[in-house]
C-alpha cells in the first residue's frame, strides 16, 4: 500500500506544521534538510522501490502543502537568504522532492543489480547537481555554503552573540544532569537495533537526533530544540534497562 487516508492526512499536517514552523523561524529550513538527508541515507539501506515510492509522494505531499501556503503568506523580503522569508526558501521546497524522486528512480532501474551500484549512481549524481548548481549559480552555492556554516560552524567569536556560544558541559549537566547519559544509551540501543532490522523508524531518529544534538553543541541557541531528543533517547534507554531488568 503506497499511502492511507491517515498516512497522507499526516504528510499534510506535516507541510502545514512545517509552514508555521518556517514562519516562527526561518532557522527551520534546518529540518527540510533532515528530512532530504534521511531519504538519501535510507535509499542506501532499502531497495524497496514500492516502500521508496511510497516515502516519496509523501515528501511531496509535505512539500507541495508549504510550497502553497509559502507563495501566499510567507514572501516577504527580497533577494536570496535563508536567514529572512525570501523565495529562496521556496526554491528548496521545490528541490528537496526533485532531487529524492532521482533516488526513488534509481531505486526501480536498479533493483537487480549489485547495491553498490545504486549507492555510486545516487553520489555520483548528487556530487554532479552540486557541481552544476555551482557552476549555473555561484550567488546560490555561495549562499548554500555561508547558510551551512551559520547552522554548524559560526563562531561565537565572530559576532559575540550569547545565543552563538557553545554547549559548555556545565551548562548541559545542569540543564538536564543525568539524562544526558541515558541519552547517550539510548542511542546506542538505536544504532544496535537499526543494525538488526534496517528500519526507517530508527534511522530518521537517530538523523534527527544526532543533528541537533550536534546543532546544540555548537550553538546554545538549540538547547530548546535538544530537550525533545534528550527525552526521547532517554525514554528509549530506560525502556531498555527496564526490560533488562524485569
Amino acid at each position: 500500500v503506497l499511502f492511507t487516508k491517515t498516512s497522507l492526512l499526516l504528510a499534510f499536517g506535516s507541510g502545514i506544521v512545517y509552514f508555521l514552523g518556517i514562519m516562527n523561524m526561518p532557522t527551520m529550513v534546518l529540518f527540510a534538510g533532515i528530512a532530504g538527508l534521511i531519504f538519501f541515507v535510507y535509499c542506501m539501506f532499502n531497495r524497496d522501490e514500492e516502500r521508496l515510492l511510497s516515502l516519496f509522494i509523501h515528501i511531496c505531499l509535505l512539500f507541495g502543502i508549504f510550497i502553497l501556503l509559502y507563495s501566499f503568506f510567507g514572501i516577504q523580503s527580497e533577494g536570496y537568504t535563508l536567514a529572512k522569508y525570501s523565495v529562496v526558501h521556496l526554491y528548496i521546497g521545490f528541490i528537496i522532492p526533485g532531487i529524492l524522486g532521482i533516488f526513488t528512480f534509481y531505486s526501480w532501474i536498479f533493483k537487480k543489480t549489485h547495491p553498490f551500484i545504486n549507492i555510486g549512481a545516487s553520489f555520483g549524481t548528487l556530487f554532479g547537481i552540486i557541481v552544476l548548481f555551482s557552476l549555473l549559480s555561484p550567488t546560490y552555492t555561495s549562499l548554500c555554503i555561508d547558510a551551512i556554516r551559520n547552522f554548524f560552524f559560526f563562531s561565537y567569536g565572530d559576532s559575540f552573540i550569547n545565543e552563538m556560544m557553545m554547549w559548555e558541559p556545565l551548562r548541559a549537566w545542569a540543564s538536564y544532569n543525568y539524562a544526558l547519559i541515558l541519552t547517550i544509551i539510548g542511542i546506542c540501543v538505536c544504532l544496535y537495533r537499526f543494525k538488526q532490522t534496517h528500519k526507517i523508524e530508527i534511522m530518521s531518529a537517530l538523523i534527527w537526533g544526532v543533528i541537533i544534538l550536534y546543532s546544540t553543541i555548537m550553538h546554545v541557541r538549540y538547547e530548546y530544540y535538544v530537550g525533545v531528543v534528550i527525552a526521547v533517547f532517554s525514554g528509549v534507554a530506560l525502556s531498555y534497562i527496564y526490560d533488562r531488568l524485569v
